[in-house]
């Protein structure tokens, strides 16, 4: 058999579902196909030459992505609108008062 599980002392970082990783070397010359990779239930890496660089690529795959921050438009003011511009003229709002006996 070409290819062989690797256990590790140290526990390998699990994918971004969670899943548990596990290292494979195939012993075939890179030419060939051969190398490192790191795969698990749902992904894996590239095979490598180097252990090392298959986990690099394999934290890079797996790094949780944080959303974009999302800036909120600043508050609009309160206070009336600006008076509209038209050639020249200005409209201001009217409002109706109530209560005066006039």
């Amino acid at each position: 058999m070409t290819q062989r599980q690797i256990a590790h002392q140290v526990t390998l970082p699990a994918c971004a579902q969670g899943h548990a990783v596990r290292h494979v070397h195939d012993l075939r010359r890179p030419e060939a196909g051969g190398g490192h990779l790191l795969e698990c239930e749902c992904r894996q890496t590239a095979k490598y030459a180097c252990v090392g660089d298959a986990l690099r690529q394999w934290r890079r795959m797996n790094a949780k992505r944080r959303a974009p921050i999302r800036r909120s438009e600043p508050a609009a003011q309160a206070a009336q609108p600006a008076p509209a511009t038209l050639a020249g003229i200005l409209q201001f709002p009217l409002a109706f008062v109530r209560g005066s006996g006039a």
